[in-house]
């Protein structure tokens, strides 16, 4: 049923080929083209009564055509529409038929094969080629943002692919990530209610009732237990999902190279992000220039002291996925950080006195630093679900 994938970015030619666009179609015409796409080959339009083949197929256009529309929309907002029409005009040479023509029922009518263009055409297929992590306790969904800009708030997104996949930076955004997490401890802890209740309420040993603080009034766990589980699932499977190594060497580049061969990184850290009288004097009291020291681990989060041993609380990222990849490096003893204040900045919150310092945080990884998650995650996650 598939034809080759291209796995690498999608070029300006494929999109066009893929949104049946003509030289005469302004963008305009290409959102219209995309939202009728969309509607055609949405997973939704599949239908439970077609095979799985087909509707992973559904999948994969739909994931094809908003990637196109991407590129299509970048290319617009460049001012350079002309390549669009250039690109039309030397397809229209040598005419090759567009896959994006076809109807469902011409695609995939016996269910079986797909148009001889297709099957000789590379297409864009995201994680068609991504890393799995084959010990993982369980799958995850991947999602992506729909490429049509809407009036809400918060972006639209939908289920790309499902699978062991390690987290790829550049296809998955961190925030849909975090919530693919999200949504996956919330399975197999609704998964463990399920069984739990079915099997009468009882312990795994299968002979004590859980405690009534522990439960619901109709059973299963409270609202405050399944908060703190899931919390600490999202932050299992994040060690399972999340390659720390790669991750870092994808995103960030080393400003410098030890003498040994030892990759330097340089990244933004905060401190003072509580009020003022926690540790608020102490950071106040921090001078451009000073040493600051790890003191110690809580959870995802890395405790800071002064060269003198006084406690400044916990480092603040400035970006989000760093929490995912240094600690757990930091905690293997793959790597390790030098802080030093930059500057301290005496900000109010809510009418009171609020500093905070901006640090700059060297991390120097060991090299041929690899990554290989905890087999005893696993057994954690387990146990969280032991209800």
């Amino acid at each position: 049923m598939s034809g080759m994938r291209y796995s690498g970015p999608m070029k300006a030619a494929q999109a066009v080929q893929i949104l049946a666009l003509a030289a005469e179609d302004d963008f305009e015409d290409a959102k219209k083209k995309y939202r009728k796409l969309m509607g055609q080959f949405h997973p939704d339009a599949a239908g439970v009564e077609k095979s799985e083949q087909v509707q992973q197929e559904y999948v994969r256009r739909s994931q094809e055509i908003n990637e196109a529309y991407r590129v299509i929309r970048e290319v617009w907002e460049s001012g350079e529409w002309e390549r669009v029409r250039n690109v039309c005009l030397e397809m229209a040479e040598e005419p090759i038929s567009g896959r994006s023509g076809l109807s469902a029922s011409e695609m995939w009518s016996s269910g079986q094969s797909r148009s001889k263009r297709a099957a000789k055409s590379p297409s864009w297929c995201p994680y068609q080629n991504g890393k799995e992590n084959e010990t993982a306790f369980c799958e995850r969904n991947i999602y992506c943002h729909y490429s049509m800009k809407t009036e809400s708030e918060t972006p639209l997104y939908y289920k790309a692919a499902r699978g062991r996949y390690y987290w790829n930076p550049e296809e998955e955004a961190f925030s849909l990530f975090l919530t693919s997490l999200h949504h996956a401890s919330k399975e197999l802890l609704e998964q463990a209610e399920e069984q739990w209740m079915a099997s009468g309420g009882h312990d795994r040993v299968g002979t004590n009732l859980r405690s009534r603080r522990e439960r619901q009034e109709g059973g299963g766990l409270s609202s405050e237990e399944r908060f703190a589980r899931q919390a600490r699932l999202v932050q299992l499977l994040a060690g399972q999902f999340l390659h720390p190594v790669k991750t870092l060497q994808t995103l960030s580049e080393p400003v410098q190279t030890d003498k040994n061969g030892r990759p330097i990184y340089h990244f933004q850290a905060f401190l003072g992000s509580g009020p003022y009288g926690t540790y608020g004097k102490q950071v106040a009291g921090l001078k451009a220039g000073d040493w600051l020291f790890p003191e110690s681990f809580q959870g995802s989060k890395i405790m800071v002291k002064t060269e003198d041993g006084k406690s400044l609380g916990h480092l603040s990222f400035a970006e989000d996925w760093l929490y995912f990849c240094l600690i757990p490096l930091l905690k293997k003893r793959h790597g390790q950080i030098k802080m030093v204040v930059r500057q301290v900045q005496n900000g109010r919150k809510n009418g009171r006195r609020q500093p905070v310092a901006e640090i700059d945080l060297y991390f120097r990884m060991e090299a041929g630093a690899s990554w290989h998650a905890d087999s005893d995650g696993n057994l954690e996650i387990a146990k969280i679900l032991s209800l």
